[in-house]
């Protein structure tokens, strides 16, 4: 009988490194009898289980037509088998985490990795940019505060105790603060699995957040698509260039187009205290102002002209 290990994000706690680390290095986990399958994968863009989450969350436009049926017959016939990916996180209906007991058992171990929520709002908030968010600082920790205080709303991201209050009473949940460094070893440790003995592993890159200079070049990139100064195409080929930049060390100056700004943090720490119970102490160190950009008052279309220069000098 498989046994089952559901890593759950959070994002940005190492949850692309877990998992390039899992696909890297496949064949040689399968051969110590630990899967990594291929199904529920997506082949293009992705190395987390997604189309499974999608599945469970019955959104329909994100996995393959028939994908449900093939599901069904469950993701494994390994002795151990690892499906990872952060969007599991999101179930927030008793029916969807029901459904995935009824395939991978109720003895499965549910591992979810937590950090401060001050620090991870800000990563989260520099990753939602590598999209098309054109939204301030100040007005993503606003959401997110007010989220967690509407007792109505039917899901707050940073409602760790009751979106894992789900799984753990179905399962035997871990949630297990974050540390960059050591992660793979410790997410092996806390799920009882053996590394392959003289089986050398193949290092993997991880999704590090953005810089915060190179962050608010890309916002003022996706303001100027937003008004229509940047066509989609020329916004798309700009991201890719301020991304590759990124990697190889070649950030444009925002300085002439923005100022640093303090970013108040205490309203929204005092709204995760108030409702996380046992979690609340992931806020113990958190810092009540956050230095970041000024995003609500940033000069993005001269900024995205500098950034053309710069980036297709």
């Amino acid at each position: 009988m498989t046994r089952y290990i559901l890593h759950i994000g959070l994002h940005k706690t190492g949850t692309s490194a877990l998992q390039s680390f899992f696909a890297a290095n496949r064949l040689g986990l399968l051969e110590a009898g630990i899967d990594f399958p291929l199904l529920g994968r997506s082949p293009i863009d992705s190395q987390a289980h997604r189309y499974i989450a999608s599945w469970y969350r019955r959104q329909d436009t994100e996995y393959p037509a028939g994908f449900g049926e093939v599901v069904k017959q469950g993701f494994s016939d390994a002795p151990a088998c690892v499906l990872s990916c952060e969007d599991f996180y999101f179930f927030k209906r008793g029916y969807q985490v029901d459904g995935l007991a009824k395939v991978i058992g109720s003895g499965a171990l549910v591992i979810c990795y937590l950090r401060d929520p001050v620090s991870h709002v800000l990563s989260m908030y520099k990753e939602r940019i590598k999209g098309n968010l054109t939204h301030s600082f100040s007005q993503v920790v606003e959401a997110y505060r007010a989220e967690l205080e509407d007792e109505a709303s039917s899901y707050s991201y940073y409602s760790f105790a009751r979106n894992l209050a789900q799984w753990e009473s179905r399962f035997k949940l871990i949630a297990a603060p974050y540390r960059r460094d050591g992660l793979v070893a410790d997410f092996f440790e806390r799920s009882g699995l053996r590394f392959p003995a003289g089986y050398k592993f193949e290092e993997v890159r991880s999704n590090a957040s953005a810089s915060n200079a190179s962050a608010i070049v890309q916002l003022a990139i996706n303001r100027s698509l937003a008004d229509g100064a940047l066509t989609q195409r020329a916004w798309y080929l700009l991201s890719k260039r301020v991304r590759l930049g990124e990697e190889n060390g070649k950030v444009a100056d925002v300085e002439p187009f923005a100022r640093p700004a303090s970013v108040d943090m205490t309203g929204f720490i005092a709204a995760f205290r108030r409702v996380n119970g046992p979690y609340a102490n992931y806020a113990d160190s958190s810092a009540s102002e956050l230095l970041f950009w000024d995003t609500e008052h940033l000069d993005h279309q001269a900024l995205t002209r500098a950034a053309l220069d710069f980036y297709y000098q």
